[in-house]
């Protein structure tokens, strides 16, 4: 394996490299009004906070919005506005999650768990496996 191969795996392995949503998503009325507020800025704010969620297991910490918006070189009032305004995001104990977002990330979540659990059945079934073989 090569280094770039190497990088690749650890990514993989690390966190999740897309996240799945809907190709009508443009459509919402929520994304529409955010749009109709704040135009494609908006927009790119809350599809950059989307993918922060994801790294974040699903959630963002209030006490984090200036960093946030610092990595985005957002506005943070602007940022704030997003979380706070369109109903896209939900406030609660100090942090914000998305309903739809947190859904497909327990699918996402639930389906790495079964592999997971496949994988280590098949290998815990060669191990036992050979481990008769050499018993023989």
């Amino acid at each position: 394996m090569n280094l770039y191969t190497n990088l690749k795996f650890v990514l993989f392995m690390t966190k999740p490299l897309y996240f799945s949503h809907d190709t009508s998503a443009r459509n919402d009325i929520k994304l529409q009004r955010l749009k109709q507020v704040m135009g494609f800025e908006g927009i790119g704010i809350y599809w950059c906070l989307l993918e922060i969620l994801y790294d974040n297991n699903g959630k963002l910490s209030n006490a984090d919005v200036d960093v946030y918006a610092y990595s985005l070189q957002a506005d943070p009032e602007k940022l704030l506005q997003v979380l706070n305004k369109f109903g896209l995001f939900v406030k609660q104990s100090g942090e914000y999650y998305s309903e739809s977002a947190n859904k497909r990330l327990g699918k996402m979540n639930e389906k790495s768990e079964k592999a997971k659990q496949a994988a280590t059945a098949r290998w815990t079934k060669k191990e036992s496996v050979n481990f008769k073989e050499i018993q023989e």
